[in-house]
């Protein structure tokens, strides 16, 4: 049982982690150019979160400007965005986890309970 709960910890805090990544580099790609990745690496990394905010309420937070004129930010609707990609960081945190599980179960000389 203890083991359990140390498993659900660990694809907790993974999950938490990945959305931790996830939001500062969409912030960080808000600010500097208007999108929300800083390069095509995220957008593939982070493919299940984009499918979660294209495909779920709000609306798209980010109107573009036209040439010469700055994009417009609605940051809540942006906080809304985020948020609802929370579920494909738990996704990432329970396969994160379960890696991490298998890992340290399959060391000699250790039980996975080390954490």
């Amino acid at each position: 049982m203890k083991s359990s709960k140390l498993s659900d910890r660990k694809a907790f805090l993974a999950s938490v982690a990945v959305h931790f990544v996830f939001c500062t580099q969409a912030l960080i790609a808000v600010l500097k150019e208007g999108g929300i990745y800083l390069n095509d690496a995220f957008f593939w990394v982070f493919l299940p979160h984009t499918f979660f905010m294209y495909f779920l309420p709000p609306a798209w937070p980010i109107a573009f400007g036209g040439i010469g004129q700055p994009n417009q930010v609605d940051w809540l609707r942006l906080a809304g965005k985020l948020t609802v990609a929370f579920p494909a960081s738990i996704i990432y945190g329970l396969i994160l986890g379960a890696i991490w599980s298998l890992l340290a179960g399959s060391r000699p000389g250790r039980s996975g309970e080390s954490l």
